[in-house]
């Protein structure tokens, strides 16, 4: 997966880890990620319309993680969905990411909020 994101990503990568803070705050961000997928994964599986007030506020949490995360950089943010798009089944197999369908809901919540 290095070379989807490429030297310039990892460079950014390493400065978001160094801004998002110690290793402590990644841990508290990584269970964030964790209980918003579980969460996410729930209403999908209720069958939660993404229009709905309730996907409209799961879908800004992820954007807020999101954001967060690659702290505005579009060159990094544009390199992580690559890599979301490039890799989900690893992703989510290897690192209890997001399946595709959950990204569809959370695409669907956003294109509906804006």
């Amino acid at each position: 997966m290095t070379s989807r994101i490429g030297r310039q990503g990892w460079s950014s990568w390493s400065l978001r880890n160094a801004i998002v803070g110690p290793r402590g705050r990644i841990n508290d961000v990584q269970v964030q990620w964790s209980q918003l997928i579980q969460r996410v994964q729930a209403a999908v599986d209720a069958g939660m319309d993404s229009a709905s007030a309730q996907a409209q506020e799961l879908a800004a949490q992820w954007m807020g993680l999101l954001q967060a995360f690659h702290g505005g950089d579009q060159g990094l943010r544009d390199s992580l969905y690559r890599m979301q798009a490039d890799h989900a089944e690893q992703i989510q197999q290897q690192h209890g990411g997001p399946s595709p369908q959950l990204m569809a809901f959370i695409k669907q919540a956003n294109a509906t909020n804006s």
